[in-house]
């Protein structure tokens, strides 16, 4: 995948991110997303395509891809499952929801499930919902406190759910790039955040949290 394969619209993307900061090296993170997006992982080419654009040399933008854990170097699964294991969650049975994980996709962390449904991670990284510990992601959208059966009947219905067509790419958010295109406030990591959780400003909790209950039917219990 090189720059040639990028569509009109992301070169489109990444040139104004690159032409809205003193540095280009700021619009490498958004760039990637953006990237992300369209392609559902980051390879080799692409990050090259993405340093010519930016006019960095290529180290600068496998740097990032490499440090951070949202992104995705190989083809990853239809939907992305990050299981907190930091003190909070360690300490209310994040390790039996990872070993639940485990079993139920047959892979350890940071492997795809057989079919392709899930790919998933135990991160000792803190999701920040330690009120609702132990917590996990699923494709960006906490979910917690989880029980192991809970956990079970959100993966069976998660592996039960239609394969999407060919159009639709690996449902990753893009937090950060819309976060730095578009309104008021654009660049703001809260801005990010919450569209990260499908939530604008006003449909924030007074209180900030954005951790809600994992929706498990009693059905699938």
């Amino acid at each position: 995948m090189g720059e040639e394969v990028f569509s009109d619209d992301l070169r489109n993307r990444i040139t104004l991110m690159r032409d809205r900061y003193p540095m280009a090296r700021s619009a490498v993170i958004p760039a990637l997303w953006a990237v992300q997006e369209e392609h559902g992982f980051l390879s080799d080419s692409a990050l090259e395509a993405v340093a010519k654009l930016l006019g960095l040399v290529p180290s600068d933008v496998q740097a990032s891809a490499s440090f951070y854990s949202m992104y995705f170097r190989t083809a990853p699964g239809r939907h992305d499952l990050v299981v907190c294991t930091n003190v909070s969650c360690a300490l209310r049975g994040a390790n039996e929801v990872v070993a639940c994980v485990e079993r139920a996709l047959d892979c350890p962390s940071g492997g795809t499930a057989a079919d392709g449904t899930v790919t998933w991670v135990a991160s000792p990284e803190c999701l920040g919902a330690c009120d609702a510990a132990p917590a996990l992601q699923l494709d960006h959208e906490t979910h917690g406190p989880m029980t192991v059966a809970e956990t079970e009947a959100l993966i069976r219905r998660v592996a039960s759910e239609a394969v999407p067509s060919k159009a639709a790419h690996h449902p990753v958010v893009s937090p950060a790039v819309t976060a730095q295109e578009t309104g008021p406030g654009a660049g703001s990591s809260r801005a990010g955040s919450d569209s990260e959780h499908g939530m604008t400003r006003e449909e924030r909790p007074a209180t900030g949290k954005k951790t809600r209950r994992a929706r498990v039917a009693k059905s699938d219990l």
